[in-house]
């Protein structure tokens, strides 16, 4: 009882730290753990939600119905498919799959580096988007 007790605390208090975590202060503090995962989780989405303010910015100033328009959906369509290829980092540390025969459901620390590569995707889209955005700007 003592144990499962611990476990749900430090559980709780996991959770806590990076609902706390702001600005990108959870990755001075990453060491491999399941807490590396939710980190980021948590900036990959913050990336997105940006990206996705950007991109209704950038499609604003965009005339309809143009090779431009389907050009910048495109794109948009290829970055969030691209994130699909971090598995293979992920496979890459899991001997290809011996952990997906196994079936387990709950994170594995190899999912730290798929979660690290869809982070690094989100904040290349989220550049490439500032770059246009401060282009149409001038």
């Amino acid at each position: 009882m003592i144990l499962i007790t611990k476990i749900i605390i430090g559980i709780l208090l996991l959770f806590i730290y990076v609902e706390a975590d702001e600005n990108n202060s959870c990755l001075a503090h990453l060491g491999g753990g399941m807490s590396d995962v939710y980190c980021y989780m948590d900036l990959t989405k913050e990336q997105d939600d940006n990206s996705f303010i950007i991109s209704k910015k950038i499609l604003s100033t965009m005339p309809k119905n143009t090779k431009y328009q389907k050009l910048f959906m495109d794109f948009m369509k290829a970055k969030k498919q691209e994130r699909k290829y971090c598995e293979l980092i992920k496979g890459s540390r899991n001997s290809w799959g011996i952990y997906d025969a196994l079936e387990v459901k709950a994170f594995h620390v190899n999912d730290v580096d798929y979660y690290e590569c869809v982070y690094k995707l989100s904040i290349n889209q989220h550049d490439f988007l500032e770059d246009m955005l401060s282009g149409i700007s001038q």
